[in-house]
């Protein structure tokens, strides 16, 4: 099975949950937020399968496609993106726990302030792995 076809396989899947959360939630097993996330799950699939129809069909689609995901800057660029928002995360999160010890929402600061230390041990733990890959 080629990826593009295990992709396939995987925004049928999104449909047919999205389908499923959307039913039970209007008949009322669900609350309304799985109905949401079911329609918004049944949109992604079918727009997801007619852009895979239109690579698949398309040569100059694919080949631009392929292109702009060769594409060293377009890498370089989308890595530079993924480190400003991590650090912007990690410093929202870390003056979100001053903030709140100082509110007296101790129950929120202690949240915040693990998931920051998730967030540091993740990056940590992709760190030395990627380290030792390269």
């Amino acid at each position: 099975m080629s990826r593009l076809d295990r992709r396939i396989v995987l925004e049928v899947f999104y449909i047919l949950a999205g389908g499923a959360f959307f039913i039970l939630g209007m008949t009322g097993m669900l609350d309304s937020f799985w109905t949401g996330l079911g329609a918004a799950l049944i949109a992604l699939g079918v727009l997801r399968l007619i852009q895979i129809g239109r690579y698949k069909n398309d040569e100059d689609y694919k080949e631009n496609v392929d292109i702009a995901n060769s594409d060293e800057r377009i890498r370089f660029i989308t890595s530079k993106a993924k480190s400003v928002a991590f650090y912007t995360s990690v410093l929202l999160e870390a003056a979100a726990v001053i903030v709140l010890r100082i509110m007296k929402l101790d129950e929120l600061s202690t949240f915040a302030g693990l998931v920051l230390c998730v967030q540091i041990a993740v990056y940590y733990v992709a760190y030395l792995v990627i380290r030792n890959r390269y």
